[in-house]
């Protein structure tokens, strides 16, 4: 009369049971389960009937989700070279099942999610990129988002930092005469 599924994240936590009635017009089942982004999803069924259980089919194959989003950007620091470029260097936490990250900027925080005015850098590898060649005089804005073959996270926060050089320190100039 009815079917029972478990739902079992990243081959260890189980999330839980979840039971259908059997469409006896169709022969078909429909169960539903919100799962969280971040975690490769498994399932095995057995049928119901009242109080009495059918063992537990094998697992179904594994069903990966798109990765959950960076949290946070743990590190934004403009750095500068004697040879007069300057950059910025990014730094966030790893992201299970992230196969590698994108990082977006651009030079006003209103530019995100509605202009062409940003760039982004795809297939980064790593949890840290420095950025080369930005403009000195402006502050940008950034933010990263993990990716796999299953899709993309949402964007992290967005964290800034502004790139200047250190002013010069101001001259005086004095004149005095005798009257």
């Amino acid at each position: 009369k009815e079917i029972q599924f478990q739902i079992i994240k990243n081959n260890s936590i189980n999330l839980g049971t979840v039971t259908s009635k059997i469409n006896t017009t169709g022969n078909y089942v429909r169960a539903t389960f919100n799962v969280a982004a971040g975690g490769e999803y498994k399932v095995r069924a057995r049928s119901k009937n009242g109080r009495k259980y059918s063992s537990w089919s094998n697992y179904s194959s594994s069903v990966g989700t798109k990765p959950s989003s960076p949290k946070t950007i743990t590190e934004c620091r403009a750095n500068s070279y004697n040879d007069g470029t300057v950059s910025v260097y990014l730094e966030w936490p790893e992201v299970t099942n992230a196969d590698n990250y994108d990082i977006e900027y651009a030079i006003n925080k209103n530019y995100f999610d509605g202009t062409d005015q940003t760039t982004i850098l795809s297939g980064i590898e790593f949890t840290h990129y420095e950025i080369m060649s930005l403009e000195l005089g402006k502050e940008y804005f950034f933010r990263v988002r993990a990716s796999n073959q299953n899709g993309k996270s949402d964007w992290s926060e967005i964290k800034s930092t502004p790139l200047g050089t250190k002013p010069i320190a101001p001259t005086t100039w004095s004149s005095t005469t005798k009257a």
